[in-house]
């Protein structure tokens, strides 16, 4: 009797825990404290409302393959938001608030409009993994060194002549992807990446003097040219 006792609970749990996922904004909005996991990826929304700020146990959000441009502010009224993806949107700009996400680590942004890198992030403490691949980034900010926790920055298939010395620390990074840009120096200061194990640097107009420095500075360390 015991056993079946256990066997109920658990499938209990387990209904449970697929429950928590919604893929529809307005079945969502109707146990808005029950609601871990958001999927609103491929539906042609242009906007979200403000009221996606009523969930607050939300973890993961995945906005997609929409039209967005813009984002509202109540976003930052996710205070338990881990991972947020709005890939293959036209976004040009992140709200003020989405850097009072406390626990967010990861996001997703590949694939929009960018021009500058938004400043809005620098405030995500715990941020370990950045996308921001496939924007129109000219420059990085020298105070992204205040990323310290990042562990993979995709920045590839951008616009970016130079990277910043302050890259250097960044000391918890493992994964670098600056390929498909218009790098021709990579800063020495890189060479304090200790953690560093994958470099990518496709499609970049470095020479083969600084290709050789690479593999000097970072021996351990696998770099794409």
């Amino acid at each position: 009797m015991k056993s079946l006792i256990i066997i109920f609970i658990s499938l209990l749990v387990w209904v449970g825990g697929f429950a928590q996922k919604y893929n529809n904004l307005q079945e969502a909005l109707k146990t808005p404290l029950k609601v871990k996991e958001l999927d609103l990826s491929r539906q042609d929304l242009k906007e979200i409302p403000k009221d996606i700020g009523l969930f607050k146990n939300l973890r993961k959000l995945d906005l997609s393959n929409n039209e967005l441009t813009t984002l509202p502010d109540a976003i930052g009224q996710l205070v338990k938001l881990t991972d947020l993806t709005v890939n293959d949107n036209r976004l040009n700009k992140l709200p003020v608030t989405l850097g009072q996400l406390p626990k967010l680590k990861f996001l997703l942004l590949f694939n929009n409009h960018f021009n500058t890198f938004p400043s809005e992030i620098l405030s995500l403490k715990k941020l370990a993994y950045l996308s921001l691949g496939q924007n129109r980034l000219k420059e990085l900010p020298a105070n992204i060194a205040q990323l310290t926790n990042l562990m993979d920055l995709d920045l590839k298939l951008n616009q970016l002549s130079s990277i910043p010395q302050e890259i250097g620390k960044l000391k918890n990074l493992w994964n670098l992807n600056l390929g498909y840009n218009y790098l021709k120096v990579i800063p020495a200061q890189i060479k304090s990446l200790k953690e560093l194990r994958r470099l990518s640097l496709e499609r970049n107009a470095l020479d083969e003097a600084q290709k050789k420095r690479l593999k000097q500075w970072l021996p351990d360390c696998t770099i794409d040219f």
